[in-house]
């Protein structure tokens, strides 16, 4: 590697949602003549589409078991022989939390000198006894960590602290995108439309993974809502998740099975958003969702519930609504958007420092200069 800086990105388990997908855009946007980027990843699979994405990009991808209460004593075996045969990284960048407390001790053991932890969420987890474990899995990582990143000032204030945040000991990594790929383009929304059999419908938009956490029992009683007054409404749903086959299930007991889409993942969300009329998040929380900046960025009207940080509203197409309020004035708001004329936003992404590009060279630059 000659002088190259090099980086070793721990993620929890693979990703090509909002953790991934913003490793990929630093990886594919960072001078790579500079700083190397290798993955430490838990997971079950020994490949997926993730994997493959960095590896075109010069990663090595490091697989360990996923990590369970039943092999934790294996997994911290795997995990001091990894970091004794691979100790060459000036530091180590924890992207999942409760890992940290695995991490950090053992990567400081063989010499990693820098040891970031980077908060993405507002909330240790959706499900409660999750979230117990995980307060308790992260009490120490303010002191086994000595660089603290965050995808936004709520997040940071979350896992770090106000005080941390108020003395700029919280270097703020913004979920930026590759912003030209999502730039409106009106021949692209007509044949995406045509190709999906949107044409004439009024189309809301989700993206995101099934859990509970997105909130998708919710999204589908608003579109309910939004139909019974608006026939010709579709809601189109990409991902996949945990929670899949239970809002399918839900689906059909309300007899919406012809109005909704499930399109599962796809690779080509930039497309689907100039599809989209409008995109509609209704998470019960979140870090700040890289999906509602790429959604900005195509100048698509966002319905965002109040549990998402403010920070999120870069333009004026962003709505929020409480999440004590009813479906119905949900459906309401959204209704509000259905003649809405699309606007390119990009340049307004661009100047809030959301550009991929210009995110890259500020993160090379604090790795240079750690």
């Amino acid at each position: 590697m000659g002088d190259k800086i090099k980086i070793l990105h721990v993620i929890g388990k693979r990703s090509i949602g909002g953790v991934g997908t913003f490793l990929i855009n630093m990886h594919s946007n960072i001078d790579t003549s500079k700083v190397h980027f290798d993955y430490l990843i838990n997971a079950s699979e020994t490949e997926g589409e993730f994997d493959r994405n960095v590896k075109k990009l010069g990663a090595n991808v490091f697989i360990l078991p996923e990590l369970k209460y039943r092999n934790t004593l294996k997994y911290l075996r795997n995990l001091n022989s990894f970091f004794k045969h691979h100790h060459d990284y000036k530091a180590i960048h924890v992207h999942t939390a409760n890992i940290g407390i695995f991490n950090f001790p053992i990567a400081k053991k063989y010499g990693i000198k820098y040891r970031i932890l980077h908060s993405h969420n507002t909330k240790y987890s959706d499900k409660k006894l999750n979230s117990i474990r995980n307060f308790f899995m992260q009490l120490p990582l303010k002191n086994l960590a000595n660089i603290y990143f965050a995808c936004s000032e709520k997040a940071g204030k979350f896992l770090f602290g106000n005080t941390n945040i108020e003395k700029g000991n919280v270097y703020i990594a913004h979920n930026a995108i590759n912003t030209e790929k999502f730039r409106y383009d009106e021949a692209k929304r007509k044949k995406i439309r045509k190709e999906l059999n949107l044409e004439g419908k009024f189309v809301l938009g989700h993206v995101g993974r099934f859990s509970a956490q997105k909130n998708h029992e919710f999204l589908i009683d608003i579109f309910e809502k939004v139909h019974q007054i608006k026939k010709e409404s579709v809601l189109v749903l990409v991902g996949d998740g945990e929670l899949e086959e239970q809002i399918k299930h839900k689906v059909e007991q309300l007899k919406l099975e012809e109005y909704i889409y499930f399109l599962g993942l796809r690779n080509d969300v930039p497309d689907l958003l100039e599809a989209f009329d409008i995109f509609v998040l209704p998470s019960l929380f979140e870090g700040l969702p890289l999906v509602g900046i790429e959604a900005q960025a195509a100048g698509l009207p966002c319905i965002i519930s109040d549990s998402v940080t403010e920070e999120i509203k870069i333009t004026n197409i962003v709505q929020f609504v409480s999440l004590s309020k009813d479906p119905k004035c949900w459906a309401n708001t959204i209704l509000k958007y259905a003649d809405e004329k699309r606007i390119d936003k990009n340049e307004d992404i661009i100047n809030a420092g959301y550009d991929a590009k210009d995110a890259a060279k500020k993160l090379e630059n604090y790795y240079i200069n750690m």
